[in-house]
């Protein structure tokens, strides 16, 4: 993998990968977003309302800048660079939960169906986990994921993510309108400095 540029400054960076770039969230991601949300999957393994309505779009972005200008998020749209004006969003990766006294956070990611199976969660993940551990000096990173989501999975063990147990029937489908278990995974600073 191509050696990453990081960021100098804490908000809001652009994360540039050898075939992404992590753009901050922006309402003209937020519009592109609305059109991926009719893939029911995405519901199963989100926290995200369903059915995804653009005024859920709207307290998203709202709430982003809010948590990007007090520190406590920090949400990137995963987008394909055509050129300098013209970016395709396929997904979104980031950290919430930016407990800074600790200096943990959670981190999350989905790609459109379109996409998925292409490395593509893979790369916009390292390029996060980079920027946490190294500009934002985190020390932990923690990784939830639905025990009927390999792909996820892959992604994680992938990231060097070390489970750390499983919460029982702690997520509910909109869509299979059941509850399904949810495994736990986290990253450690001094682990990621020694890949």
């Amino acid at each position: 993998m191509k050696k990453q540029r990081l960021p100098k400054k804490q908000t809001p960076p652009t994360l540039l990968g050898e075939r992404v770039q992590l753009a901050p969230w922006q309402k003209r991601y937020m519009e592109q977003s609305l059109h991926i949300m009719k893939d029911k999957a995405l519901f199963d393994f989100t926290n995200m309302p369903y059915p995804y309505k653009r005024k859920h779009g709207l307290d998203f972005l709202k709430r982003m800048r809010k948590g990007t200008r007090e520190g406590t998020d920090a949400v990137f749209a995963i987008v394909l660079p055509k050129n300098k004006k013209n970016k395709t969003l396929i997904g979104v990766c980031g950290v919430n939960k930016i407990d800074k006294k600790n200096k943990c956070a959670e981190m999350g990611y989905w790609i459109k169906k379109e996409e998925r199976g292409k490395g593509y969660a893979t790369e916009a993940t390292n390029l996060i986990v980079d920027y946490m551990f190294k500009i934002r000096r985190l020390h932990r990173l923690e990784i939830r994921c639905s025990t009927l989501n390999p792909a996820s999975k892959k992604v994680i063990k992938k990231l060097g993510g070390v489970y750390e147990g499983t919460l029982r029937k702690e997520k509910h489908s909109p869509i299979r309108k059941a509850y399904h278990d949810i495994e736990v995974y986290s990253i450690l600073q001094e682990e990621w400095r020694k890949r």
